[in-house]
């Protein structure tokens, strides 16, 4: 008869043979796997038993979470490094509990070891159009290509610690991204969109978020004034951010979801018209009201932190407005379809109904509650 051994995972307890075992292991080798036979005092590992002794050489210890051109996964080492291997140009960043941040590959030994001669050299930005640079306690002028904006506020910059675009957090996936720009290109098929636009913009859309609701003095530089925000971040005809103590139950933020979006999650009508439907237009308008009245954006919200991405970045104003327009839509049709929307390193949106009433949540990855409790230390 074929040797049993009473086994346990997080999933099950049970008495299985070695093939169901081996099955097991290889199948989910993140998992802790115990096993106890009779006449042992207590559970080993399955590495510590001599019958798994080819399986342990052939399944590495170390595995990490992964961030990288084929999306997010648990994967070992040897995975890894083939990937790696397969595209040494991209980025490929790793995290295992009791990090307090991603690292990049070449950060950790194990694999800029084995693969020096893939290491970069010291990363230098991608060049962009119009690109600002910054100089302290000075003013630039830039050109849109549309009009002239006079000057830029050196104080219009973010908390460091959650400058999303400097740090390279990963909010979009491959899937997302290419459903996005296939969106973009329809929508406005006389420009040219390339992938790190969207990249950029949404990383400035959700740094904006946590600045306007964390920020020193209930937000960060001229952020206040030209979005009307004080200690939250109201996207109209969506919902509203309000910041949450994280140390509480892990929130970051709380989220009031507006009426105006319950007829669509009933069914009952499409997405509400928001954003700029004529940006071409609309854009000479906007930076020649901003160009005379600094002080307070007269603008709308939208347009408001389109120009500050604008400011940012160095991007046209048009490309901008049309990426946060076709976000905030995919964002809510995945709402409505799949009740649940990743954004990578920051965690994920989700949709529940309470009654008659849909309710958006954000649930903040363990990156972002770190992130927000060190720089909100005193």
């Amino acid at each position: 008869m074929e040797a049993k051994y009473l086994y346990r995972s997080a999933r099950q307890q049970c008495w299985l043979s070695v093939a169901q075992i081996i099955h097991r292991i290889t199948t989910e080798p993140q998992l802790s796997h115990q096993i106890w036979q009779h006449g042992w005092q207590q559970w080993k590992d399955w590495r510590q038993v001599s019958i798994f002794k080819d399986l342990s050489q052939q399944i590495p210890k170390n595995h990490f979470h992964y961030i990288g051109p084929s999306g997010r996964d648990y994967l070992s080492s040897n995975e890894i490094l083939a990937n790696i291997r397969l595209d040494p140009t991209k980025h490929h960043r790793i995290w295992k509990k009791g990090w307090k941040n991603w690292k990049h590959w070449y950060e950790e030994s194990e694999f800029a070891d084995i693969l020096p001669l893939l290491i970069p050299d010291k990363k230098e930005a991608k060049p962009r159009r119009r690109l600002l640079q910054r100089k302290s306690g000075q003013t630039l002028t830039i050109d849109s290509g549309y009009n002239v904006l006079k000057t830029i506020d050196p104080t219009l910059a973010f908390v460091s610690a959650w400058n999303l675009h400097t740090e390279e957090w990963m909010l979009l996936s491959e899937e997302d991204r290419a459903v996005m720009l296939d969106e973009l290109q329809n929508a406005l098929p006389n420009l040219t969109w390339e992938e790190e636009w969207l990249d950029h913009v949404v990383a400035y859309f959700w740094t904006i978020i946590l600045d306007c609701c964390f920020g020193k003095n209930n937000g960060n530089g001229e952020l206040r004034f030209l979005l009307k925000q004080k200690d939250r971040f109201c996207l109209p005809k969506i919902c509203t951010f309000y910041p949450e103590d994280p140390s509480i139950r892990g929130g970051v933020l709380r989220i009031k979801t507006s009426p105006q979006l319950q007829p669509f999650f009933h069914d009952q009508a499409p997405i509400p018209s928001f954003g700029d439907q004529s940006p071409f237009r609309n854009a000479r308008i906007w930076t020649s009201i901003i160009h005379f009245q600094q002080t307070v954006s007269p603008l709308s919200r939208r347009r408001s932190l389109a120009w500050i991405i604008h400011q940012l970045s160095g991007y046209d104003i048009i490309h901008i407005a049309q990426i946060i327009s076709i976000y905030e839509r995919f964002f809510l049709r995945q709402l409505k379809e799949k009740h649940v929307f990743e954004l990578g390193d920051l965690g994920k949106l989700t949709l529940r109904k309470a009654r008659t009433q849909y309710h958006i949540g954000f649930h903040p990855s363990e990156e972002l509650v770190l992130l927000i409790n060190t720089a909100l230390e005193p």
